[in-house]
Protein backbone atom coordinates (compact mmCIF):
# COMPACT_ATOMS: atom_id res chain seq x y z
CA UNK A 1 0.00 0.00 0.00
CA UNK A 2 2.95 2.30 0.98
CA UNK A 3 4.63 1.80 -2.99
CA UNK A 4 0.93 3.21 -4.20
CA UNK A 5 0.43 5.91 -2.08
CA UNK A 6 4.38 7.24 -2.93
CA UNK A 7 3.44 6.48 -6.67
CA UNK A 8 0.28 8.58 -6.41
CA UNK A 9 2.57 11.44 -5.24
CA UNK A 10 5.01 11.61 -7.32
CA UNK A 11 2.63 11.01 -10.09
CA UNK A 12 0.52 14.42 -8.72
CA UNK A 13 3.39 16.11 -7.81
CA UNK A 14 5.95 15.38 -10.10
CA UNK A 15 4.65 13.87 -13.38
CA UNK A 16 1.74 15.65 -13.53
CA UNK A 17 3.33 19.57 -13.97
CA UNK A 18 5.07 18.26 -16.54
CA UNK A 19 2.71 16.84 -18.18
CA UNK A 20 0.43 19.54 -17.96
CA UNK A 21 3.50 22.20 -19.05
CA UNK A 22 3.79 19.82 -22.14
CA UNK A 23 0.12 20.11 -23.04
CA UNK A 24 0.20 23.91 -22.81
CA UNK A 25 3.09 24.20 -25.20
CA UNK A 26 4.47 23.83 -28.89
CA UNK A 27 5.48 20.41 -28.02
CA UNK A 28 1.87 19.33 -27.32
CA UNK A 29 2.17 17.43 -29.88
CA UNK A 30 4.35 14.33 -28.06
CA UNK A 31 1.78 13.49 -26.00
CA UNK A 32 -1.83 15.21 -27.64
CA UNK A 33 -2.79 12.01 -29.09
CA UNK A 34 -3.42 10.06 -25.85
CA UNK A 35 -3.61 12.72 -23.72
CA UNK A 36 -5.59 15.98 -22.93
CA UNK A 37 -6.17 18.17 -20.23
CA UNK A 38 -9.43 18.31 -17.93
CA UNK A 39 -10.41 21.24 -16.25
CA UNK A 40 -13.00 20.86 -13.92
CA UNK A 41 -14.41 22.85 -10.59
CA UNK A 42 -14.81 20.24 -7.39
CA UNK A 43 -17.83 19.52 -6.58
CA UNK A 44 -16.84 19.92 -2.51
CA UNK A 45 -14.28 22.36 -2.46
CA UNK A 46 -15.26 24.56 -5.74
CA UNK A 47 -11.71 24.57 -6.17
CA UNK A 48 -10.41 24.34 -10.00
CA UNK A 49 -8.49 21.43 -10.75
CA UNK A 50 -6.66 20.50 -14.62
CA UNK A 51 -5.71 17.24 -14.74
CA UNK A 52 -4.16 15.52 -17.57
CA UNK A 53 -5.75 12.36 -18.29
CA UNK A 54 -5.82 9.68 -20.96
CA UNK A 55 -8.52 9.42 -23.68
CA UNK A 56 -10.05 7.66 -26.40
CA UNK A 57 -12.62 9.00 -29.39
CA UNK A 58 -16.05 7.38 -28.84
CA UNK A 59 -17.28 4.56 -31.21
CA UNK A 60 -19.30 7.61 -33.17
CA UNK A 61 -20.05 11.50 -33.02
CA UNK A 62 -17.63 13.38 -31.54
CA UNK A 63 -17.44 12.69 -27.78
CA UNK A 64 -14.73 11.55 -25.71
CA UNK A 65 -13.80 8.76 -23.44
CA UNK A 66 -12.27 9.32 -20.53
CA UNK A 67 -11.30 5.30 -18.70
CA UNK A 68 -10.31 6.15 -14.94
CA UNK A 69 -7.31 3.29 -15.06
CA UNK A 70 -6.82 1.75 -11.24
CA UNK A 71 -9.74 4.14 -10.17
CA UNK A 72 -9.42 2.21 -6.53
CA UNK A 73 -6.40 4.06 -6.10
CA UNK A 74 -7.86 7.75 -7.42
CA UNK A 75 -10.59 9.69 -6.40
CA UNK A 76 -10.84 12.88 -9.14
CA UNK A 77 -13.44 11.23 -11.05
CA UNK A 78 -15.39 10.99 -7.57
CA UNK A 79 -16.66 15.08 -8.80
CA UNK A 80 -18.80 13.88 -11.80
CA UNK A 81 -21.98 12.31 -11.88
CA UNK A 82 -24.14 11.17 -14.72
CA UNK A 83 -26.01 14.77 -14.56
CA UNK A 84 -23.65 16.98 -17.19
CA UNK A 85 -21.23 19.08 -15.65
CA UNK A 86 -19.50 21.90 -17.67
CA UNK A 87 -15.62 21.27 -18.35
CA UNK A 88 -12.54 22.76 -20.43
CA UNK A 89 -10.37 20.34 -22.56
CA UNK A 90 -7.00 21.63 -23.77
CA UNK A 91 -6.97 18.93 -26.75
CA UNK A 92 -4.43 18.95 -29.25
CA UNK A 93 -2.58 22.96 -28.11
CA UNK A 94 -6.79 24.16 -28.10
CA UNK A 95 -8.87 24.68 -25.15
CA UNK A 96 -12.37 24.13 -25.36
CA UNK A 97 -16.06 23.12 -23.63
CA UNK A 98 -17.49 20.53 -23.01
CA UNK A 99 -19.81 18.70 -20.96
CA UNK A 100 -18.70 15.53 -18.95
CA UNK A 101 -20.83 13.14 -17.37
CA UNK A 102 -19.81 10.01 -15.89
CA UNK A 103 -21.76 6.49 -17.27
CA UNK A 104 -23.49 4.12 -14.82
CA UNK A 105 -21.37 0.64 -14.70
CA UNK A 106 -23.12 -2.13 -16.17
CA UNK A 107 -24.95 -0.20 -18.71
CA UNK A 108 -24.78 -0.47 -22.23
CA UNK A 109 -22.92 2.63 -23.12
CA UNK A 110 -20.62 2.23 -20.47
CA UNK A 111 -19.61 -1.56 -21.81
CA UNK A 112 -19.65 0.36 -25.16
CA UNK A 113 -17.43 2.95 -24.11
CA UNK A 114 -15.10 0.43 -22.29
CA UNK A 115 -14.59 -1.65 -25.73
CA UNK A 116 -14.18 1.70 -27.54
CA UNK A 117 -11.25 2.55 -25.43
CA UNK A 118 -9.81 -0.66 -25.30
CA UNK A 119 -9.85 -1.12 -29.04
CA UNK A 120 -8.01 2.40 -29.17
CA UNK A 121 -5.58 1.63 -26.47
CA UNK A 122 -5.11 -2.19 -25.81
CA UNK A 123 -1.87 -1.88 -23.95
CA UNK A 124 -4.32 0.10 -21.32
CA UNK A 125 -6.18 -2.84 -19.91
CA UNK A 126 -8.96 -1.06 -18.27
CA UNK A 127 -11.05 -3.40 -16.13
CA UNK A 128 -14.58 -3.58 -17.66
CA UNK A 129 -15.74 -1.76 -14.05
CA UNK A 130 -13.37 0.93 -14.44
CA UNK A 131 -15.57 5.13 -14.22
CA UNK A 132 -16.05 6.22 -17.64
CA UNK A 133 -16.13 10.07 -18.12
CA UNK A 134 -17.93 11.25 -21.60
CA UNK A 135 -16.85 14.42 -22.84
CA UNK A 136 -19.51 15.92 -24.93
CA UNK A 137 -18.11 19.11 -27.31
CA UNK A 138 -20.50 22.16 -26.24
Amino acid sequence: MADRSILSLARAHLANPIVRAVLCSRAHRLLSGNLLLLDYTGRRTGHRYVLPVGYAPASAGGDLIVVVGQHATKTWWRNFNTQPQQVTVQLCGHPAQASARLLKVGTDEHAQAVRAHNTRLPRAGVESDAPVLVLTPN
